[in-house]
């Protein structure tokens, strides 16, 4: 007879969460029901499932990382510039003691 697995363990073959499991793995098991509401699932069906995920990370490739490079790159420049354009807090400040001293004459 197969071995059932319970969706906690059945879960932990897979190392991800409550959510992940739920949304993404349980609709690509073979369900057992052993009672109206307890839901198992087949060890050949988790052994399949991981192996035809392990299949799908193999073919997957990540984006280039250049452009996240370079968009690094843009953000830094951007951030330079800005600390080395010359404030405008002291003229402000300047410009309202004249107005003070104007005034107060």
């Amino acid at each position: 007879m197969e071995r059932l697995l319970r969706k906690p363990e059945a879960r932990r073959c897979f190392a991800v969460g409550k959510t992940t499991f739920e949304e993404r793995i349980v609709p690509r098991l073979d369900k057992v029901y052993v009672g109206p509401r307890t839901v198992t699932f087949t060890q050949t069906s988790v052994e399949r499932l991981l192996e035809e995920l392990k299949a799908e990370s193999a073919t997957y490739s990540p984006a280039p990382i250049d452009h996240l490079r370079r968009r690094r790159d843009t953000d830094l420049k951007a951030a330079a510039e800005a600390d080395a354009a010359p404030s405008q807090a002291p003229k402000r400040k300047a410009a309202k003691q004249r107005e003070a001293n104007t005034t107060a004459t």
